[in-house]
């Protein structure tokens, strides 16, 4: 791409430090040079002072789409800046923030593996604490082992130089790159982690992480924590599952193998990174999927037979036998076995995952007691929510795993995802108010800051970020 041949020639040539952005118009390869070559804290300190200078809150809501998709462009850069300039002991504290915990009135410590949650009456570690116990060594085995997949660690450098100088780079010139990139971002990753995979990814697949960004970046956010020891769910036993949880260089090599051999019912190219997250999660061994795609004859517009494609066994349920007890959890053995409602929801999902369409299995309390079913993706933007559903049973809501976070997910987040809200402009908008007064508030301006988030709620209300942050 000349562009980014033209970047290469100016980074190395080098480009003066002193320099007038122009945030009315898209940032040029100049502007990108400057600020790259400056070292991303400076950066970050400069984009900050031009950002804040640039924004005025009560004119928000009179910007043009065009303009304010100008201006994301300039917080994306920040925002790229930003998290680059950050320490990773900054995180690590984060995340014994989120796995560790005390309940009063017990001083002992508990922690809260991925897929759980907290204890309602559970107390956070004090930051400061959290901090101090990031470098314990007992403390930093027990996160490695239990909250971290294998190959991240906690390290104590800027996140910049886990990204690589030519990762951080080229994410800085591609505007694209960097809006689903920040799109898909949530307050649990494990941003180390994140940009770790990031560079395993590039680095294995030169030629294919720019036209798989979003295969690229489901990955690297879903990779960042332990799979949930009870996954795929808690009705069978681990030892069963044919479970493999590949390195992120490997899954994304897979996926391209099999999105280009035309062995996936939909372009992996057409979704979002938010989407892409609920292929991803196929954490089976090839054979399971090789299976999948050469058994499975189900097109789109039907998938949601693949739920009653297996037998229903009510002589389970009479006998009280929720757990799986047939040998290895296989697809093959499902079928052959039959089984009991998790069990077809189990065999439909991951067998969706495996020909490449977004999937999520939900489970619901009803009138006749619980109950497991699946959702999927049938089109761009169209999730079917009800396969599999007892409409007898008066189910309410349907809850899931979200795999970006293992934290419950509902039908109705599916939803929002389907109607693509982060893509919306209120929603854009309201984010780039938050982020103006994350910088305000960084700056002392706690003015500006509030006035930038009363803002942003009267742009999009909607937005849980907003309300989360006052």
């Amino acid at each position: 791409c000349p562009f980014f041949q033209i970047l290469l020639v100016v980074f190395a040539l080098g480009v003066p430090s002193a320099r007038a952005y122009n945030l009315e118009s898209h940032p040029t390869v100049a502007d990108i040079a400057v600020l790259a070559n400056g070292g991303f804290e400076s950066a970050r300190t400069e984009l900050e002072s031009e950002l804040a200078r640039f924004y005025n809150p009560g004119d928000q809501k009179k910007v043009s789409p065009a303009s304010a998709a100008v201006f994301v462009e300039w917080l994306d850069l920040w925002r790229w800046c930003e998290l680059l300039s950050r320490e990773a002991s900054t995180e690590n504290a984060a995340l014994i923030q989120r796995h560790i915990y005390r309940r009063p009135p017990n001083t002992g410590l508990i922690f809260v593996a991925p897929g759980q949650t907290p204890p309602p009456d559970a107390v956070a570690i004090p930051l400061q604490e959290a901090s101090e116990m990031a470098s314990s060594p007992e403390i930093r085995v027990a996160l490695e082992k239990t909250a971290l997949p294998s190959g991240i660690t906690l390290q104590g450098c800027l996140l910049s130089e886990i990204a690589g100088k030519t990762l951080a780079r080229e994410v800085m010139a591609d505007p694209a790159f960097l809006r689903a990139f920040f799109s898909t971002c949530d307050d649990r990753d494990f941003f180390p982690g994140v940009l770790k995979n990031l560079r395993e990814i590039r680095e294995a697949h030169p030629n294919k992480w720019r036209e798989y960004a979003s295969l690229a970046i489901a990955i690297a956010f879903v990779s960042d924590s332990a799979v949930p020891s009870f996954w795929p769910h808690h009705q069978v036993p681990s030892d069963l599952v044919p479970k493999e949880v590949a390195s992120p260089k490997v899954q994304f090599g897979r996926w391209v193998v099999a999105n280009e051999s035309r062995k996936l019912l939909l372009d992996l190219r057409r979704f979002s990174p938010t989407e892409l997250k609920f292929v991803v999660d196929a954490f089976i061994t090839p054979a399971e999927m090789t299976w999948a795609q050469k058994k499975i004859r189900l097109r789109t517009g039907n998938f949601d037979q693949a739920f009653s494609m297996i037998r229903y066994r009510d002589e389970r349920i009479k006998a009280k036998k929720y757990v799986w007890e047939y040998g290895p959890y296989t697809f093959a053995a499902i079928q052959k076995s039959g089984g009991i409602c998790v069990d077809q929801a189990y065999h439909a999902a991951l067998c969706g995952k495996s020909l490449g369409l977004p999937t999520i299995m939900f489970s619901g309390q009803g009138s006749n007691g619980g109950h497991a079913w699946f959702g999927y993706m049938s089109s761009a933007s169209k999730w079917e929510l009800d396969c599999g559903r007892d409409s007898s049973q008066n189910l309410v809501t349907g809850t899931g795993l979200d795999p970006q976070t293992w934290q419950p997910v509902s039908d109705h987040d599916i939803q929002q995802l389907a109607a693509k809200f982060r893509e919306k402009p209120a929603f854009l908008s309201s984010m780039s108010a938050l982020a103006m007064g994350e910088i305000f508030e960084h700056a002392g301006q706690l003015n500006e800051a509030q006035l930038a988030l009363q803002n942003a709620t009267q742009i999009c209300p909607e937005n849980p970020a907003l309300w989360n942050r006052l």
